[in-house]
C-alpha cells in the first residue's frame, strides 16, 4: 500500500524535502485526518514560468499607407539589406539630416526623400508624415538611433498622438521589430490603442522598426503621379 504524503492546511507539503523534490505542476493526493481525499495543484511561481520568446522574422513587405518609424544609426556604415528593401518600396521617405549619407547611398533613382526639419517635437516632420499617410502613401520616417531613449520615444509619441488626432481607431494594428542580429528581427504585435505598454516594454529602443497600419481608405496615387508633381528625389 502507497503511503500519503502529509500536506498542511493550506495544501502544501510540511515536509520542505518532499515539496522542493515535487515536480511543479502535478496533481498531488493526501488523505486527511476523517479520511476524505483532498487534491492540490502545486504550481511554479510566476517568475519562474518561461517567458514568451518572440518571433524572428525578416521585415515584411510595405503595405499601401502603412507609417514605418526606423531607429537606424548614423555613423555611415552601410545599411541592412533588409532595411535598405523597405526604403525603396515606400513612396516617401522622411529622415533625420544625420543619417542624409546613409539614405543617399540606399536609395534608388527615382525615390523620394526629404530631411526632416530641425524643430523642437518634431512637429514639422510629424505633420508631413501625416499628410501622406493621410492620403494613401506609405511612409517612412527615419530617426537617429544614437538619440537618448526619451528622444526615440518623444519622437514615437509624437507620431502616435497625430494620428490619434486624425482618427486612427484604437485597434489599428501595430507591429514592432527589434534587430536581432543577421537580417533577423525579434517581431511582436499589439494595437494602437495598446501602444504605450509597448512604448513601455522597449517599443522605442535602439536600431527598432514600428510599423503602423494604414489609417486611410484611399489608395496612393500611381509612382507616376509623385514625378509629374515634382516629389521625385
Amino acid at each position: 500500500m502507497s503511503s500519503f504524503r502529509p500536506m498542511t492546511e493550506h495544501g502544501s507539503y510540511s515536509n520542505p524535502a518532499i515539496a522542493a523534490a515535487e515536480p511543479a505542476g502535478l496533481l498531488i493526493e493526501a488523505m486527511t485526518g476523517g479520511g476524505t481525499l483532498t487534491r492540490s495543484r502545486r504550481r511554479p511561481p510566476a517568475d519562474a514560468r518561461p517567458a514568451r520568446v518572440p518571433a524572428r522574422t525578416p521585415l515584411p513587405k510595405v503595405e499601401t499607407g502603412e507609417l514605418w518609424l526606423m531607429a537606424l544609426p548614423s555613423d555611415g556604415v552601410a545599411l541592412p539589406p533588409a532595411v535598405q528593401r523597405v526604403l525603396g518600396a515606400v513612396n516617401v521617405v522622411i529622415y533625420d539630416r544625420a543619417l542624409a549619407p546613409a539614405v543617399a547611398a540606399a536609395l534608388s533613382l527615382g525615390s523620394y526623400a526629404e530631411p526632416a526639419a530641425d524643430q523642437p517635437g518634431d512637429v514639422a516632420a510629424v505633420e508631413r508624415c501625416f499628410h501622406f499617410v493621410r492620403d494613401g502613401w506609405s511612409v517612412a520616417r527615419l530617426i537617429d538611433s544614437d538619440l537618448a531613449a526619451p528622444e526615440r520615444a518623444a519622437r514615437l509619441n509624437a507620431l502616435a498622438g497625430r494620428l490619434r488626432a486624425g482618427g486612427a481607431a484604437n485597434d489599428l494594428p501595430v507591429r514592432v521589430f527589434a534587430d536581432a542580429g543577421g537580417g533577423a528581427f525579434e517581431a511582436s504585435e499589439t494595437s494602437f490603442g495598446r501602444l504605450d505598454i509597448a512604448i513601455a516594454s522597449g517599443g522605442a529602443g535602439v536600431h527598432t522598426v514600428t510599423v503602423f497600419g494604414a489609417i486611410s481608405p484611399h489608395s496612393a496615387p500611381a509612382h507616376s503621379a509623385v514625378s509629374a508633381n515634382g516629389l521625385a528625389g
